[in-house]
């Protein structure tokens, strides 16, 4: 019997491909199922890991699922030029060569965990997706935030070791969580009325917070009677069309409640609330809900939403974790008598927690008494860093709180030694804070620079220092990532040991082509170093040129390339930055799919963004009838080209520009970059005598 399926999901490829193939174990009519992954000629090997990572992902999900794979071939293509990171052609999954290929012996660890994912992603898709298809683009998440939910399962089936969900309260969730924290966000499902509008919803709302809501959603049932509904819904509408209330019937059904009932405000209001904490001397705990907007001027009108929001309260009093639920505005509740807890265990909740400064800084005193204290996994450590770093830029909590908080942090590996866990996801979530805030204070004082300086070297330097720049053969993976995530830090730092190393590093790696100077896994980070401490504008040009050699290197793995070109942006040198604006003009020089690597890099830069903003303008009709036909790639050079700026009278220039212009295309992507522009600048505003405060106080330490 043949089956019907969505136009879209139907692909053809003809070039000169070479394949290696593989067979699951499982069956699909009898016979296993053929799997292969096809590259140019030459790279066929790079596809190894892949190969590996689909045959049990299909074995995997045909269980989880309770439904086979139902077709007898799988194909994975790897495609030189290709506007999607992937897609999910049913039987025929076509990716970028950097989301497919991996070099065992010269591709990084990081990498090697974004192919597993982004492979388990699409191979969920053949279920979420093509056996089950949306009922309309309303429903997109039922498309990508569950093969995002989904493929993290995946990957974590595969990988128990690399800890995989601590990582998605680090990286996923707040990709949502700072994006829905603005106005020009919409909700999960969201109205579609024009074919303009189907690109710019394909975003972290559609994708990282539909999995943040599945993961609440299956948390709180329990991950079994979750897939067992999921199993339900996907039996019930496979070869057909589903909307989400079809999923919140069929997990109501599993679980016998109505789910939709609790969950329907989830999806489809805009935002999520943070949860304010007033204590009592008396042992009550009263929690009010409000929206969090990182601007932090929430009026009357946008907070009448009342989420239903899963507690899950820690104590010192019990082990577990006491299940309650706010579903009121405002509810009181009898808590510890030494008024000590940390609401959102283990950080499946989709919101932020806001407690009072001294909370606060207990809850930072709690992190230091290991396994003593109220922190048992890595994950609440983290959503009390993520929360505390949201809350100071919206003014529900001074910046300097944040700051005092994550000094307290100053040994947090020694403190957490007891789980046999490194913590890199902790010491990450508090180093993409300080970078947040450094870029938003970029141009103040040269004393608040200096003083983030000696903080970064004061947290981070002794690590970087136990840890050193090797890399085992039999290290652990988590062990791996924390020097990854340290070694940078102490460089921003200006850590002179740690400079001292990476330029030795660099010169012997580029100079006496000693490949083993510098490991896969550090490429991107001393090039970046030596980058910014190079003595002289010449010095630094024979830096970026032996960057440039290694992106234009086709021999290199792919993704050593694509680090090289996303480093060449971190140059302070004015025509270094505009030679490499100039490169992407060319595409012949880099690709048309691969400029966004160039901008996004010069837009983090706090010395090369107003550079690209003019740039970025005097070329922008240039820009948009190149990309007419990738408007995703467009949106990434729109924000790119922004969201970094922190004074009013440049985003005053940007919104000028615009006027008249026809956005419809892009009108989201550009309320939002610009919106995010006015969040720096008013948390600076509000902020800015606070951080002086700060930093004239860290100075005076000598750190």
């Amino acid at each position: 019997m043949t089956h019907s399926t969505h136009p879209q999901l139907l692909a053809f490829i003809v070039g000169p491909f070479e394949y290696i193939e593989a067979y699951t174990s499982g069956e699909h009519n009898g016979s296993p199922v053929q799997v292969r992954v096809y590259t140019l000629p030459g790279a066929v090997e790079q596809g190894r890991y892949a190969l590996g990572v689909c045959t049990q992902a299909l074995e995997y999900f045909a269980k989880v699922f309770g439904i086979p794979y139902p077709l007898p071939k799988m194909d994975l293509v790897a495609i030189p030029d290709f506007e999607a990171g992937a897609m999910e052609n049913w039987g025929l999954v076509t990716y970028r060569t950097i989301a497919l290929l991996f070099d065992e012996k010269y591709s990084s660890i990081a990498f090697k965990k974004q192919v597993t994912y982004t492979v388990c992603h699409e191979l969920a898709h053949q279920w979420f997706g093509n056996l089950v298809t949306m009922e309309w683009w309303d429903h997109l998440w039922l498309n990508e935030g569950f093969a995002t939910w989904v493929g993290w399962l995946a990957a974590d089936n595969l990988n128990p070791d690399w800890d995989v969900w601590t990582a998605f309260v680090d990286g996923d969730m707040p990709r949502a969580l700072v994006l829905d924290s603005l106005r020009s966000s919409h909700p999960i499902e969201v109205a579609v009325c024009d074919p303009s509008e189907i690109n710019q919803i394909f975003d972290a709302i559609s994708y990282h917070k539909g999995a943040s809501v599945i993961r609440m959603l299956s948390s709180w049932l329990g991950v079994d009677v979750f897939l067992a509904g999921v199993r339900r819904y996907l039996h019930r509408h496979k070869y057909g069309n589903a909307s989400t209330g079809d999923l919140w019937n069929a997990l109501g059904e599993e679980a016998g409640i109505d789910v939709g009932r609790f969950m329907q405000l989830w999806t489809k209001e805009i935002g999520y609330p943070v949860l304010n904490i007033a204590t009592s001397d008396s042992g009550e705990v009263h929690i009010s809900q409000s929206r969090y907007l990182s601007t932090g001027d929430l009026e009357s009108h946008e907070d009448e939403v009342n989420w239903w929001v899963p507690l899950s309260v820690m104590t010192h009093n019990s082990s577990a974790v006491e299940p309650l639920t706010l579903t009121n505005k405002s509810q009181s509740f009898n808590l510890p008598a030494d008024g000590l807890f940390k609401l959102n265990a283990g950080q499946t909740g989709v919101y932020r927690v806001n407690y009072p400064r001294e909370t606060l800084l207990r809850l930072g005193e709690e992190c230091k008494k290991g396994k003593n204290g109220l922190f048992k996994n890595t994950s609440d450590r983290v959503g009390l860093v993520a929360d505390a770093g949201s809350l100071s830029v919206s003014g529900e909590q001074k910046t300097s709180a944040f700051l005092e908080l994550v000094i307290q942090f100053e040994n947090e590996d020694q403190y957490f030694h007891y789980l046999n866990r490194t913590t890199s996801s902790v010491w990450s979530q508090i180093s993409g804070h300080l970078s947040s805030i450094i870029s938003a204070w970029y141009e103040q004082p040269g004393h608040v620079l200096s003083a983030f300086k000696a903080l970064r070297r004061h947290l981070f330097s002794p690590l970087a220092h136990k840890l050193g720049w090797e890399f085992p053969a039999s290290e652990e993976y988590l062990t791996a990532m924390l020097r990854i995530v340290v070694i940078p830090n102490a460089g921003y730092g200006a850590d002179k040991r740690i400079v001292a190393e990476a330029q030795d590093r660099f010169w012997r790696f580029v100079r006496d082509s000693d490949a083993t100077a510098v490991h896969p896994n550090l490429r991107g980070i001393v090039y970046e170093i030596v980058l910014q401490h190079a003595k002289d504008e010449a010095e630094e040009t024979g830096v970026w040129e032996a960057i440039l050699r290694v992106f234009k290197d086709t021999s290199l793995p792919t993704d050593q390339r694509y680090i090289a070109l996303s480093k060449l942006g971190d140059t302070k040198s004015q025509a270094l930055v505009e030679r490499l604006l100039g490169m992407t003009l060319d595409s012949e020089q880099i690709r048309q799919q691969d400029v966004i690597y160039a901008f996004r890099s010069l837009g983090s830069n706090m010395h090369a963004r107003t550079y690209l903003w003019s740039f970025f303008s005097r070329n922008f009709d240039f820009f948009h009838e190149r990309f007419v036909n990738s408007m995703k790639l467009f949106d990434i050079l729109i924000k790119s080209s922004i969201d970094g700026f922190s004074d009013d009278a440049r985003i005053n220039e940007v919104e000028a520009f615009f006027v008249g212009k026809d956005t419809k295309e892009y009108d989201r992507s550009l309320r939002q970059a610009i919106e995010a522009a006015r969040v720096n600048a008013k948390w600076v505003a509000r902020d800015r005598a606070d951080v002086e405060a700060w930093a004239e106080k860290i100075n005076a330490l000598g750190w």
